[in-house]
């Protein structure tokens, strides 16, 4: 059910620990990120992962790498509504540098 869905996205991000950070020097190649930053654009930040899960998987961009999410669809608002009527999005994985349990926990899903 979705509940469980949502349910066990919340456990699985309040374990990986997720923490935005934004450079702050160094080089182009080694960026040194600080929390505390205030003032910097969006795409300057990063999100680091300081916990781990299982089966939690982290999801690049989908025109840099094998992993990503593509939205398929984005159906318009219904009349009143502000929020789409529908999204369909189809997400990529990334299974090679997991274990062969992990890989077949996913394969089970």
């Amino acid at each position: 059910s979705a509940y469980s869905i949502r349910t066990g996205i919340c456990d699985v991000i309040r374990r990986v620990r997720p923490i935005a950070r934004q450079p702050v020097g160094g080089t182009d190649d080694q960026d040194v990120y600080d929390v505390h930053a205030v003032q910097s654009t969006q795409e300057e930040w990063k999100t680091e992962f300081d916990g781990w899960a299982r089966m939690a998987l982290e999801i690049g961009d989908s025109s840099s790498s094998s992993s990503g999410v593509q939205l398929v669809k984005v159906a318009p608002p219904k009349l009143g509504e502000s929020h789409p009527a529908q999204v369909i999005a189809e997400v990529t994985i990334d299974l090679v540098h997991c274990g062969h349990a992990i890989r077949e926990e996913w394969d089970d899903l």
